[in-house]
C-alpha cells in the first residue's frame, strides 16, 4: 500500500485536465485506428498518422513533412520508410535536387486519407452518443478551443 501522500497524489493526478484530456485522446486514438482496420488499415500506427497530413498531392520533401509534423527529420524518413514498405506511400529522388527526396501518396494512401475521413465521421457520432447530445459536444469543442488559444 502507498502512503497517504501518494495515494493523494494520485487521486489528483486522476482529475487532472491534462491527465483527462491525454486519457480521452488516447480512447479516441484507438477507437480510430481500430475502425481503420476495419477498413483494411490494420498495420497503420498512431505514430504513423501525421505523415499523412503533412504530404501534398503534387509530392512533399521529407524535410518539409518534418517540420509540418514537428517530428526529427530522422524519425519521418523512418516513418515514410515504414509506409512505403506498407503500401501508403512512394519516395523518388526530387528533380530539383538530387540529394533531397520526395514523398507522395500513392493510390492506397489516399484510400487511407478518404476512409479515414469517413472513420473519423463514425469516431464523431460515437463520441456525441458518449457525451450524450451534439449540444454537451459543441461546449466541449468550444472549451478545448478557448484552452488551446489561452496555451498558444
Amino acid at each position: 500500500m502507498y502512503s497517504p501522500e501518494v495515494e493523494e497524489f494520485r487521486r489528483a493526478a486522476s482529475e487532472d485536465v491534462g491527465h483527462l484530456l491525454r486519457e480521452a485522446l488516447r480512447v479516441a486514438n484507438e477507437r480510430f485506428l481500430a475502425l481503420m482496420a476495419e477498413r483494411g488499415h490494420e498495420r497503420v500506427a498512431m505514430r504513423h498518422l501525421p505523415v499523412f497530413g503533412a504530404v501534398d498531392r503534387e509530392g512533399t520533401r521529407i524535410t518539409v513533412v518534418a517540420s509540418r509534423t514537428e517530428i526529427s527529420r530522422q524519425a519521418v524518413g523512418q516513418l515514410v520508410h515504414e509506409l512505403e514498405a506498407l503500401g501508403y506511400l512512394t519516395l523518388t529522388p526530387d528533380p530539383t535536387d538530387g540529394r533531397a527526396q520526395v514523398v507522395r501518396l500513392t493510390e492506397r494512401g489516399v484510400s487511407f486519407c478518404t476512409e479515414g475521413v469517413e472513420a473519423a465521421r463514425v469516431l464523431q457520432a460515437e463520441l456525441t452518443e458518449r457525451i450524450g447530445d451534439e449540444a454537451t459536444l459543441d461546449a466541449l469543442r468550444a472549451s478545448l478551443r478557448r484552452l488551446i488559444g489561452a496555451t498558444d
